[in-house]
């Protein structure tokens, strides 16, 4: 049965109380701001909006983007490695345990205060994990040592994405 607005309110509602420090923007989305970086907590609907996921993912301010971007996210995972879907009724029985799961699977859920160096380990594995070709994540990971003024590190790290982003196809 596909989810309600009254669903979603509680959905949103019951991850608040499992995130306090996150905000609510929407229905099925959390918000919490870190200088120019906003975390966000998006319950992606699925399934003809009879489940959703839960997705965190990171957008920066600093990029000149018209829209919220997934350019760095992570899914709540199960066992086999793929996007856990929730129903309704799972959500009501196992809130706090997949709440607990997602916390273990990205840290940055948890890290209060969030830290630099949390951060830039949360970019890094993302880029090293994706299959693609992750350039508006390496933009944004580049643009925000630069805005945390870790130069000494900005610089090792335009060298390094520089040499490997040479390597992606140029027909991107």
């Amino acid at each position: 049965m596909k989810l309600t607005q009254k669903d979603k309110y509680k959905i949103t509602s019951d991850w608040q109380k499992e995130y306090p420090s996150y905000q609510k923007y929407k229905n099925l989305q959390l918000l919490k701001r870190y200088g120019p970086l906003l975390f966000w907590i998006y319950l992606k609907p699925v399934y003809g909006e009879e489940h959703y996921v839960p997705v965190f993912f990171i957008h920066s301010l600093l990029s000149n983007k018209d829209t919220i971007s997934l350019n760095v996210q992570h899914a709540l995972l199960n066992q086999k490695n793929v996007e856990d879907s929730i129903s309704l009724t799972r959500h009501n029985k196992e809130l706090n345990q997949l709440s607990k799961r997602i916390a273990k699977q990205v840290l940055l859920l948890t890290d209060d205060p969030v830290n630099f160096y949390s951060i830039q380990k949360f970019y890094k594995e993302f880029i090293q994990a994706e299959a693609g070709y992750p350039i508006y994540a390496i933009i944004d990971y580049l643009l925000f040592l630069a805005w945390a003024n870790k130069k000494d590190i900005f610089d090792q790290e335009f060298i390094f994405y520089d040499s490997l982003m040479k390597k992606f196809p140029t027909e991107l």
